[in-house]
């Protein structure tokens, strides 16, 4: 009889552990502690195929839809509203804010669920006017990335650590006689005071 308990209480167990793993393996959403949010990059540099690199602190401001999203590939998280150039270190940029707002999309995960390691979102028409020099000449060029992507790190825990633009990207400017170009630079992820993001799976 102690044995067929004994018995008993393993399989129960066992299966309570294969459902919390299952759980967690197919985990189909994630959840946000707060919708509004700020990216700051310190400094985006914009990078031609020729010419000079243009390096300026960039800050993008926007809203979740909802602290809760599906896991879904092209999924719609919320808009960028609010974007500000400041003082460039070399060259010359603004953000085409008639443009605003921004589609913020969810692209994909990198790690083992439910440990996921990175998180891409990509940024729907963000557009940028850059003031550069290409062989001695001032040059102003306009881009408009039909999806740029972002790639954020995020620990165990959930706590967003990191950001930094997809240099893979190129671009190629609206603008006759500009080179194509693609962005670079690490950033933050914050709320719009300042404090963590924490990404759960749910």
């Amino acid at each position: 009889m102690r044995n067929r308990s004994k018995l008993l209480l393993t399989a129960l167990t066992s299966a309570l552990l294969l459902s919390l793993a299952v759980s967690s393996a197919s985990a189909r959403n994630f959840s946000v502690n707060e919708q509004r949010i700020r990216q700051t990059y310190a400094p985006l540099s914009f990078v031609p195929s020729f010419g000079t690199t243009v390096r300026c602190p960039v800050t993008l401001e926007g809203t979740l839809h909802s602290r809760t999203n599906a896991k879904a590939a092209g999924t719609l998280l919320g808009y960028i509203n609010s974007v500000t150039v400041g003082t460039c270190e070399s060259g010359r940029a603004r953000a085409n804010t008639e443009t605003l707002p921004w589609h913020i999309q969810y692209g994909s995960f990198t790690g083992t669920l439910p440990t996921i390691t990175t998180i891409t979102h990509n940024l729907i028409r963000s557009s940028f006017e850059i003031d550069g020099e290409i062989f001695g000449i001032a040059v102003r060029c306009r881009f408009t990335p039909a999806s740029q992507p972002g790639i954020i790190t995020r620990e165990a825990r959930g706590v967003v650590t990191g950001l930094r633009a997809d240099e893979s990207v190129v671009t190629r400017s609206e603008t006759e006689g500009c080179p194509s170009g693609r962005l670079s630079g690490t950033g933050r992820l914050t709320t719009s005071t300042g404090g963590n993001i924490i990404v759960t799976l749910i």
